[in-house]
């Protein structure tokens, strides 16, 4: 049976009743094999040999694997995987058949398919050193990333830690322990836990690059008082036409988010402010050198509901008077008051195609 294109492995007992009727499993391996065909047909001869000690069975079993998998035959692969593991229940390395099966899984981005396997390893299976690896603690920090249920990826977090922290690994597992507390609602740990993440610059999130810079920006929105939030869109605007118009410089710095407070240029994309102090000084010395700004109310075709660019003129920078106010939805849920609110974050210089 196929699921999604992949090959849902069969059970024992499914595989004891293809056996009873006639299946031939090495047949059905050596199908579309090519000039590998030859090759099988030896080392399923092999592995019949009853003298074989385990350690040489494996040998024999990771050649067979190696074929399929060259061959672009995952689903098969596994079914072979999954077949000499419950019809040998006995053999020393189930172990490392078993996380080959939930890696392949992985590999097909079928990853309920493949938890369900780590977790096999992880419960059924004592743990096994392969090329220096545990698979027990590689079955841990998989089933970290690709488990959904926060409940369930916490229970992991917990194992790892006990069993295998490493202060290598350690931020990283702190990046997804703080993730994990937010999804369950308890921000206070989340904080914690991302606080000791971004205390290690450096640490790469894997498929998410931005995660070190965003976990920053995250933890000193917590910490601020987040006063610069309004709580609709129109409510922002009307609030930054209304600074702008009277050149109030205390009431502008208010709105200006100081959270990755974002100042680049269309052309370029090329920051020109680095900091938060250094967007409050070039927000500040453009005003003072402005003829007067006017924010037009027109929003560019680029904007969403979550981001919008509202076009404005009359800046003082020397390269273009045409600033576009860049306007963000907040998400925030620790803050039913806060969350779902705008804020002001950021300006991109010059005229946007």
């Amino acid at each position: 049976m196929k699921y999604a294109g992949i090959l849902i492995p069969l059970g024992t007992i499914g595989i004891a009743v293809l056996l009873l009727f006639g299946w031939a499993p090495d047949d059905y391996f050596l199908q579309n094999l090519g000039s590998q065909t030859p090759v099988m047909e030896e080392l399923f001869k092999l592995q019949r040999d009853k003298n074989l000690t385990s350690e040489a069975l494996f040998v024999v079993n990771s050649r067979i694997q190696g074929v399929l998998n060259s061959s672009g035959q995952p689903s098969r692969q596994n079914l072979f995987l999954s077949t000499y593991a419950s019809t040998h229940p006995q053999d020393p390395f189930l172990t490392y058949y078993y996380y080959m099966v939930a890696e392949n899984y992985r590999t097909q981005k079928a990853d309920d398919f493949a938890a369900l396997y780590y977790d096999r390893v992880l419960r059924n299976y004592q743990d096994l050193t392969y090329k220096g690896i545990s698979l027990h603690r590689a079955s841990l920090e998989k089933l970290i990333q690709i488990v959904q249920d926060p409940s369930t990826r916490l229970g992991y977090l917990n194992e790892w830690t006990q069993r295998f922290s490493d202060p290598a690994v350690l931020p990283r597992m702190q990046y997804y322990l703080g993730k994990t507390y937010e999804s369950l609602g308890e921000y206070e740990k989340a904080q914690e836990a991302f606080k000791a993440f971004i205390n290690q610059p450096g640490t790469i999130i894997p498929g998410e690059p931005q995660a070190w810079k965003n976990t920053i920006e995250y933890v000193d929105f917590f910490r601020s008082n987040k006063a610069w939030v309004r709580p609709t869109l129109e409510s922002l605007v009307s609030s930054l036409k209304d600074a702008f118009a009277r050149v109030d410089m205390r009431a502008i710095e208010t709105l200006r988010s100081k959270r990755g407070f974002t100042v680049v240029t269309w052309s370029t994309m090329e920051a020109k402010a680095q900091t938060d102090d250094d967007s409050r000084q070039f927000v500040a010395t453009q005003v003072r050198k402005s003829s007067g700004i006017g924010i037009t109310g027109d929003f560019h075709r680029d904007s969403s509901d979550r981001e919008v660019y509202l076009r404005s003129t009359g800046w003082g920078y020397s390269l273009s008077p045409i600033f576009y106010i860049y306007l963000k939805k907040v998400d925030f849920l620790p803050n039913p008051e806060i969350n779902g609110g705008w804020e002001w974050a950021g300006l991109f210089m010059g005229e946007k195609l």
